[in-house]
């Protein structure tokens, strides 16, 4: 099964998260809303219901942010997206320095954000 990989740069943390109109029709199937993230790892597992809009490009709803806003992430960070149903999604979080984002952090280079990758290779030799 394939993963979103998103890197976060500054203006992730301070305004709308975009999105590129391949990952939404790729990963997403093409689907803009009726869309639930779970945060990975909640044990409440709150649903965050998730749509795509357009602006100059396109971008997340702003639910993205409420997920991961409280684990004092920073640019560099990776936002790690796993289907688990139709239309259910999980989010989890690559830190600097975890061996998760050591693993993936230099398919990043330069302004390349983001990456739709196997999960097998994410979580191979991850312990």
């Amino acid at each position: 099964m394939n993963v979103y990989l998103r890197k976060l740069f500054p203006h992730d943390l301070t305004h709308e998260v975009s999105i590129r109109e391949n990952i939404i029709t790729d990963f997403f199937k093409g689907k803009k809303e009726g869309i639930t993230f779970y945060k990975e790892g909640d044990v409440n597992r709150l649903e965050y219901p998730i749509k795509f809009f357009k602006s100059k490009d396109s971008r997340f709803s702003n639910n993205i942010k409420h997920m991961y806003m409280d684990d004092n992430v920073h640019e560099g960070d990776i936002l790690v997206i796993r289907e688990i149903g139709d239309d259910m999604y999980s989010l989890s979080i690559a830190k600097t320095g975890t061996q998760m984002h050591e693993k993936i952090k230099d398919f990043f280079d330069g302004k390349k954000r983001h990456l739709i990758i196997d999960e097998s290779f994410i979580y191979l030799n991850i312990v």
